[in-house]
């Protein structure tokens, strides 16, 4: 059978999309100056879309918003045309599961097989829709979330109505979405249907008959009142420890900075199979790794005798997508409500184009960059003292040795972030730090192949969720450098950048390219001292590995993905004998970067990669795979098979 005779005609009579080619690539080809190249196509043309197009396509948003308008018109019509007693089942699902035949296995014809009245949620005036949880409602940032949502508030409010949820297998979002759906419809019955090309028409028609039937026997409970929404951030942090989760070492230098400005404040304890296990109690399973843990931790936290839920606040960054991040801190939001525990808040800073303003106004009641700057200043120190180390452990005589003096400088470190010492005297312990670290005897055995360990950044820094990956690769004769934390503050300071002239927020990108120029200062300020002995160590500019990854991707598409990507190249010129990319299992912007591994290593001169996923369950086959990667690299570096090619220049002077 061909493929293409399942799928919609007009689906197979549409053009394939042939992509812009990047300008550097038509100047490699051509012998051209990138500079001199005017790209007309794709979204890049600096003259802007044909006026014929525009006006086609004013036109087509003209003829959608009425189609949309009759579909409202016409779910009126049916729900007044509705029996009290009468059950209609809505459709809650994206449009291109709900519209497509093949992708449904025809569910409206199966229900109405059954005797059962089927809707799209698109009938519904989702606009008029009662907003039970304004907090959740307004950090939505998926559009088809945000419909979904809508749908079960509609849902919720009138007894003739039940959803029928209809996802795929592994979808993302929805791994998210399903648990705030089921929680908008406060106990209410409604089926959820997951589907992939697995999946046939005798189970499915089975589900609906059993839903159907648990149904007959359904009583409407007395309406329960409305969930009352977080206040993330909302109140201060006066009289509240703010609990810090680990992510490596630079959550104590965090949680130091805290105390430095009189804030109560501890660092959750390194997680373990138990608090997984708490975390997983209070999810579906299908969520990111890094959520259970996180919400583990607060669980956790939240079961010691002396926990005052009221004098607590548990800090959560968030964001605005397209990562599964910013839902976290809705989710545990909502695990802590149903723990009893509503009286403890959540930090949660969005890392929007007012990230910086938003943050320090919410821990002090003012705006200012006093604060922001030696919060930096703490959780960068760390991350470098960490990058020392992790080039010195696999050559030290005694690598416990390492350890231990690196942890007395953590320990000391922390001390002086919280006693709030000026960047001068913090450059001068650096100094010391870096004289300790450098007397620290040798086994003169140098000949390690490197690796350069990126990924995912919570679960790469985490020892728990990556299965201590960094030790069980040096177990295998490897050196390691870990992609800190810092890489993606920077990064966000790019994008928030970015986001500040697409709004027209001109005064933002002046207060986050301020910003910018501080932190690079701090960190070239910390970082020389051991860079004297232990060479580079600073990070390089954001903009010079969205350079190395535009090949690859465009810097339009936002997250870590394009990060990990750069991360690849910039470690196959700094001659890097090999990539570590860690991941959590289902990860999206992860899992797009796996996919393009294979064409990376190629263009590296066949530079190994190894994706690594992980799911809190430790993997049998892990030790095998390390020791064959091991292998590999050592191969190769006896063989010298590919020098590493020349770096190109970076075009934007660090800091």
């Amino acid at each position: 059978m061909n493929i293409q005779s399942l799928a919609n005609k007009y689906v197979c009579d549409v053009p394939v999309y042939e992509p812009g080619r990047p300008i550097e690539e038509v100047a490699r080809e051509l012998g051209l100056n990138p500079k001199t190249i005017i790209k007309l196509a794709s979204n890049e043309n600096p003259l802007g879309p044909s006026p014929k197009a525009v006006v086609a396509m004013r036109k087509a948003l003209a003829a959608q918003a009425a189609f949309e308008t009759d579909l409202r018109d016409k779910g009126r019509e049916i729900l007044a045309s509705l029996a009290p007693d009468q059950k209609l089942f809505i459709l809650v699902s994206r449009p291109y599961n709900g519209c497509d035949t093949g992708m449904n296995l025809q569910l409206p014809r199966k229900l109405a097989d059954l005797g059962a009245m089927l809707m799209p949620m698109d009938f519904l005036d989702l606009q008029s829709a009662d907003l039970s949880n304004l907090s959740l409602h307004e950090e939505m940032y998926w559009s088809s979330g945000q419909k979904i949502l809508r749908a079960a508030e509609i849902l919720r409010s009138d007894p003739r109505l039940f959803g029928i949820y209809l996802s795929n297998f592994s979808c993302g979002p929805d791994s998210f979405l399903q648990a705030f759906f089921k929680d908008c419809l406060l106990g209410k019955p409604s089926l959820l249907l997951e589907l992939d090309e697995h999946s046939a028409d005798a189970g499915l028609v089975t589900r609906l008959e059993a839903f159907l039937d648990s149904l007959r026997n359904y009583h409407p409970a007395e309406p329960k009142p409305k969930p009352t929404g977080s206040s993330n951030g909302e109140l201060s942090l006066a009289g509240r420890t703010v609990y810090v989760p680990y992510m490596g070492d630079c959550s104590h230098g965090l949680s130091a900075g805290f105390r430095a400005f009189g804030f109560a404040s501890e660092v959750m304890p390194i997680a373990d199979e138990a608090t997984l296990s708490c975390g997983r109690q209070h999810t579906n399973g299908k969520e990111c790794l890094p959520c259970a843990i996180t919400l583990g931790d607060m669980i956790a936290v939240a079961q010691r005798p002396e926990f005052d839920p009221a004098g607590s606040m548990f800090f959560m960054p968030a964001a605005s997508g397209p990562c599964r991040l910013g839902m976290y801190h809705c989710l545990q939001r909502m695990a802590l409500d149903h723990a009893g525990l509503r009286d403890a808040t959540l930090l949660a800073p969005n890392q929007d184009s007012r990230m910086y303003q938003e943050f320090t106004r919410q821990v002090t009641g003012s705006g200012g960059l006093k604060l922001i700057s030696y919060l930096w200043t703490a959780c960068v120190g760390a991350d470098l003292l960490q990058k020392v180390l992790l080039q010195l452990r696999p050559l030290a005589s005694e690598p416990d040795q390492v350890d231990a003096i690196y942890q007395h400088l953590l320990d000391g470190w922390v001390r002086r972030i919280e006693s709030g010492q000026p960047l001068r005297d913090l450059g001068r312990y650096m100094h010391d730090a870096a004289e300790s670290l450098a007397a620290i005897p040798l086994n003169g055995n140098d000949s390690h192949p490197q690796v350069s360990v990126i990924g995912e950044i919570y679960v790469r820094s985490h020892p728990f969720a990556n299965n201590h990956i960094l030790r069980r690769l040096e177990s295998v004769g490897l050196r390691c450098a870990l992609s800190p934390v810092s890489e993606w503050m920077y990064y966000t300071n790019v994008t928030r950048k970015s986001m500040s002239i697409r709004r027209s927020q001109f005064g933002q990108w002046v207060h986050n390219w301020l910003q910018d120029v501080v932190m690079r200062r701090i960190e070239r300020t910390l970082a020389a001292p051991l860079e004297k002995r232990f060479g580079p160590i600073a990070e390089e500019p954001s903009e010079y590995l969205l350079r190395l990854a535009r090949p690859y991707m465009d810097p339009c598409f936002e997250g870590e993905a394009i990060l990990s990507v750069g991360k690849m190249i910039e470690a196959h010129h700094k001659g890097f004998d090999g990539v570590v990319n860690v991941m959590p299992f289902g990860c999206m912007p992860s899992t797009i970067v796996a996919s393009m591994t294979t064409q990376i290593s190629r263009d590296c001169g066949g530079m190994p990669i190894l994706n690594l996923s992980f799911d809190g369950q430790e993997d049998p086959a892990l030790t095998t795979r390390l020791e064959a990667f091991a292998e590999q690299l050592r191969q190769r570096k006896r063989s010298a098979a590919t020098p590493a090619i020349p770096a190109p220049a970076t075009p934007f002077a660090r800091g």
